[in-house]
């Protein structure tokens, strides 16, 4: 799920960078954060605050994590 989506204090050629922040569980059950902080304004954008989106992870190691791009589902709030 999508907890945060907020702008940075990073630029790039004079373009901020914004973050995304989510939380999800792995295979048992156990509850972890990631975030994403090199986005464009487009791409951060393109999430919503309580969205549901999968997430791609190791499942040894659950604790990184990518927001997976291609299969964002819609908002289920």
């Amino acid at each position: 799920t999508v907890t945060a989506i907020e702008v940075t204090g990073t630029r790039v050629n004079r373009h901020r960078l914004w973050r995304v922040r989510w939380t999800y569980e792995d295979l048992y059950g156990a509850s972890h954060e990631g975030e994403d902080g090199y986005l464009s304004a487009e791409e951060a954008q393109s999430y919503r605050v309580g969205q549901a989106a999968l997430i791609r992870y190791d499942p040894e190691r659950p604790a990184e994590s990518l927001p997976s791009s291609v299969s964002r589902l819609s908002n289920t709030s």
